[in-house]
């Protein structure tokens, strides 16, 4: 079915429900008060018949067929007095056509708080129920239209006063011949400037962030909202960078230090070294390779994450920070580790059975779990 044919299809259905609710006369205020009272007698025989039993019944003097009677009365005078009233709800609905609720559903709001003043009314007060159920029936569309024409439900109250605002703003424009500011609305409405622009701020439609940004633009609101909970990857990695070469400084000597800083922020190749600390190219190539070798076991560049039971142990850098605490054995093993052999292959090599490899990790781990390391210190 194609959009024109539900939309023709619509308004069959609209006209169709004008031409049946138009069946219902108009009443007037005697027959309001006869209806009334039918449904008062009918809810009170349905009080009746819930609380009490045919013989106490008797004894009040009604019968089960009676109560019954009225109660259905009751009933149908409480579906005429709505139906008649239909046609009330109708012309008030036709005042909200420009809201973002289809029709139908504006009538059908309506209705829902017809059918409420027809419970409510009190027909002593000797007003005519038209003028109380408008209350009523504008109050259900109102509250209808706020609580399905947004993505975000706004609460009711809360959207009334956004559009006692709206409406301050609108005639403001006209009378002041500019646009309004808040402050002009908020002495206008008698409120104070920041509750007005707070309203203004809920008020604001919902905008999807793959709309575009304009006619000709390929650009949506997505890709120009700056997302304040992104980590820039450029700047951690930058301060992972100095992180570490902090670090890294800890553990080489003086002659290293200057060597590696020389090379990495400077450019500076082995021969300028060689000449600036007087030494041999190939003292200062291997210089930075003992130096360079160090720095990747503290860091764990060379490591070994393999499972011991529920133990995880660490990677191979217990090596370098903890050698004083690990026996010939021990770092024996660790070095084979790092050399990036399996612990099945360091068991065979050492003549050793690869559950005992694991247990010395295990007992390493927990071992260097409470030392306390220091850089080291050079003279």
């Amino acid at each position: 079915m194609t959009s024109a044919t539900r939309q023709e299809q619509g308004i069959d259905d609209t006209t169709t429900y004008f031409n049946d609710i138009g069946r219902y006369p108009v009443l007037d205020a005697e027959q309001e008060v006869e209806l009334q009272k039918a449904i008062e007698a009918g809810l009170y025989a349905e009080e009746l018949l819930t609380t009490h039993t045919p013989e106490q019944l008797e004894v009040l003097g009604y019968t089960v067929e009676e109560l019954e009677w009225l109660a259905q009365d009751g009933k149908e005078a409480k579906e005429r007095f709505i139906n008649s009233n239909l046609r009330l709800v109708v012309s008030i609905a036709r005042k909200y056509g420009r809201a973002a609720l289809a029709f139908p559903d504006i009538i059908q709001e309506g209705n829902d708080g017809l059918i409420r003043a027809v419970e409510k009314f009190d027909y002593t007060k000797g007003y005519k129920f038209s003028t109380y159920a408008t209350w009523w029936v504008r109050q259900a569309i109102t509250r209808g239209i706020a609580n399905t024409s947004r993505t975000v439900r706004i609460p009711v109250h809360a959207n009334e006063d956004i559009n006692r605002v709206l409406k301050a703003r609108s005639d403001l424009d006209r009378q002041l011949g500019r646009e309004a500011e808040p402050s002009d609305i908020a002495a206008e409405l008698e409120v104070s400037e920041e509750k007005v622009v707070e309203l203004l701020k809920i008020g604001m439609p919902p905008i999807m962030l793959d709309a575009p940004l304009g006619y000709d633009s390929g650009d949506t609101y997505y890709s120009v909202i700056e997302d304040a909970h992104v980590i820039d990857v450029e700047e951690e990695a930058v301060e992972k960078v100095s992180g570490l070469w902090t670090i890294a400084m800890q553990y080489l000597s003086p002659e290293e230090q200057y060597i590696f800083t020389r090379m990495m922020q400077d450019e500076a190749t082995l021969d300028t070294l060689a000449k600036e600390l007087g030494k041999t190219k190939n003292a200062v190539s291997q210089i930075r390779q003992e130096a360079f070798h160090r720095l990747k076991i503290v860091f764990g560049i060379i490591h070994h994450t393999e499972s011991i039971g529920t133990v995880k142990h660490r990677p191979i850098n217990l090596l370098y920070l903890y050698r004083d605490h690990l026996s010939k054995r021990e770092i024996e093993i660790l070095e084979l580790l790092a050399s990036g052999l399996k612990i099945a292959e360091v068991g065979k090599k050492l003549e050793l059975h690869p559950s005992v490899i694991t247990r010395r990790l295990a007992e390493i781990h927990a071992r260097t779990q409470n030392i306390q390391f220091k850089p080291l210190e050079w003279v």
